[in-house]
C-alpha cells in the first residue's frame, strides 16, 4: 500500500490532542500506520510498578481498555503488558511495556500466546486496590 502524510495525519493529530489533553506519561517511542488495526502504537519502558501505573493513567483515558499479556522468548525472556483501547477520536491506540519473565509473577503464561488480562492486574502491580 502507497501511503501519504494525509493518509497518517488524523493519527497523528489525535495522538496529539490526546498527549495534550491529559498530560500522560511520556512515551519512548510512538509507532502510527495507515494501514493496520491499531494505528497507534505507544511505547513505555519504566519497571514493573512504574509501568503498572503509566498503564493505568493511560488506560484512564482510553474508552473500553483492556489488557493484552504476551511473552516472548524471541530476545530474552520477556512479556509485553499492552494496554488496548480507543482516544476518544475513535481511532485504536496500544500502550505497552515490555517486563522481564518471572514465573512466579506470569505462571500460566505460555510463549507465544496472548492472554487478556483485568485492569486489576496493573492495580495489583502498584499496590493500589481496583475501584
Amino acid at each position: 500500500m502507497n501511503t501519504t502524510t494525509e493518509d497518517v495525519r488524523p493519527f497523528l493529530d489525535a495522538f496529539r490532542a490526546h498527549l495534550d489533553g491529559y498530560g500522560l506519561p511520556g512515551p519512548y517511542s510512538v509507532r502510527v500506520s495507515a494501514d493496520d488495526d491499531r494505528p497507534v502504537e505507544v511505547h513505555l519502558s519504566p519497571g514493573r510498578g512504574a509501568l503498572a501505573g503509566a498503564l493505568l493513567a493511560w488506560a484512564a483515558t482510553l474508552d473500553h481498555p483492556h489488557v493484552e499479556l504476551r511473552r516472548y522468548t524471541t530476545a530474552g525472556d520477556g512479556v509485553l503488558v499492552t494496554v488496548c483501547g480507543r482516544m476518544p477520536s475513535g481511532f485504536p491506540i496500544e500502550v505497552w511495556g515490555g517486563l522481564a519473565y518471572d514465573p512466579a509473577v506470569f505462571p500460566t503464561l505460555t510463549a507465544g500466546v496472548t492472554q487478556h488480562a483485568p485492569l486489576s492486574l496493573l492495580h495489583e502491580w502498584t499496590g493500589e486496590v481496583a475501584a
